[in-house]
């Protein structure tokens, strides 16, 4: 009688050779994944550290832009209280320079274009408060003037 199923023993060692075949796939394709994930890590790690570089550099510059704008801002102060002194109107001043009114009365407002004093010795005060001795609120960029009315000077 022949025999047509190999033996046990034959087909044991088959399948030890199969398992160890697929752990041995299996522990590379781990090692694969395990170096892939170190990579992606490192690769996250420099762009963060260069993303940080980055940054400090941009604050940097914005810090070097603000104070760019700042001392445009004082020297343009300056010289608007300059024409201001020449007697130019803030009407005349805005349509020399094409700017606004009000961008005009913010640079008269601004710390760098008060440098002028008064043209008349004993300058009346522009509002009631200035009368009464107040200095003028820092938060008001625009003191209104008082009215000036013809009877202004009349005595009562």
């Amino acid at each position: 009688m022949a025999r047509n199923k190999p033996r046990k023993a034959v087909t044991m060692v088959e399948a030890r050779k199969q398992a160890r075949l697929l752990a041995a796939e299996f522990a590379e394709r781990q090692q694969q994944l395990l170096d892939s994930a170190e990579q992606f890590l490192i690769v996250q790690e420099e762009t963060d550290q260069e993303l940080a570089e980055i940054s400090a550099r941009i604050d940097q510059l914005n810090a070097e832009a603000q104070a760019a704008r700042q001392r445009v801002r004082d020297r343009q102060a300056q010289i608007v209280s300059r024409m201001r002194e020449l007697g130019a109107r803030e009407h005349e001043i805005s349509t020399r320079l094409g700017l606004e009114r009000t961008d005009i009365r913010r640079l008269l407002a601004h710390p760098a274009g008060q440098t002028r004093t008064p043209s008349r010795a004993g300058a009346r005060p522009t509002t009631k408060a200035q009368a009464d001795g107040a200095q003028p609120d820092d938060g008001a960029l625009f003191p209104s003037p008082a009215p000036r009315w013809p009877l202004d000077n009349v005595n009562a």
